[in-house]
């Protein structure tokens, strides 16, 4: 497989995800809500599309600006 490239938007009430080949072929697509239950989701899911795919990922992160700086970093954050 390809180069994996990952487009993340995050809006007032969802999360969009677009995964495709340095082609531009697609390759996942989701959209979900803003507050996911656990602070590990969405790290979690783009190590399992980075894993699935068996190579690193880019990861290209954008947020609508409406939100504040604090909730997006939060998305990242991982608690142990």
């Amino acid at each position: 497989m390809r180069d994996v490239q990952t487009r993340v938007h995050v809006g007032p009430s969802t999360i969009k995800v677009w995964t495709t080949t340095a082609a531009g072929e697609e390759l996942a697509r989701a959209k979900m809500p803003a507050n996911p239950g656990d602070p590990r989701a969405l790290a979690t899911l783009l190590r399992g599309l980075a894993l699935w795919a068996a190579r690193p990922m880019r990861v290209v992160i954008s947020a609508d600006s409406r939100l504040d700086s604090s909730r997006v970093v939060t998305l990242f954050t991982t608690t142990h």
